[in-house]
């Protein structure tokens, strides 16, 4: 069964970074600026996230983000694995906090899967940089 899982990984991540990867990390710093900067703001506070202080509260999230994001865009630009890594790392603990957060409001429809939707996203950035894999171009 190991093997079979570990076949299942290592098909899926035998492909390319596609330009999208890139414009993802950009969620990441609407998000954070939002909730770092415009915490006050009607759109940020009507949020379940908000209201919920996202489990480790919304300063540190916000700030989190916002900073794991800005050093995942440029590892990708600078092709730094580690960099890559380390932000994937803290945006899926984020992003795992998020999900709680909407499981424990019972919000199971729309908020709940599209965090677990950036839960599996960062973790292929993880698992992609790790396994040096996020930039092979070859067909």
């Amino acid at each position: 069964m190991k093997d079979t899982i570990v076949a299942f990984i290592d098909r899926t991540l035998d492909t390319r970074v596609t330009p999208l990867a890139y414009v993802f990390s950009l969620t990441g710093i609407i998000w954070g600026t939002a909730f770092t900067f415009l915490s006050s703001d009607a759109g940020v506070t009507s949020t379940m996230l908000y209201q919920s202080g996202a489990i480790v509260g919304i300063s540190l999230w916000g700030i989190s983000v916002l900073v794991a994001s800005l050093l995942l865009l440029y590892g990708l630009l600078q092709r730094s694995a580690k960099l890559v890594m380390l932000a994937a790392f803290i945006l899926f603990f984020a992003w795992s906090a998020g999900a709680v957060s909407y499981a424990m409001a019972g919000e199971w429809i729309l908020r709940f899967p599209l965090a677990i939707v950036n839960i599996l996203c960062y973790g292929y950035y993880y698992l992609a940089a790790s396994l040096n894999r996020l930039w092979d171009y070859t067909p």
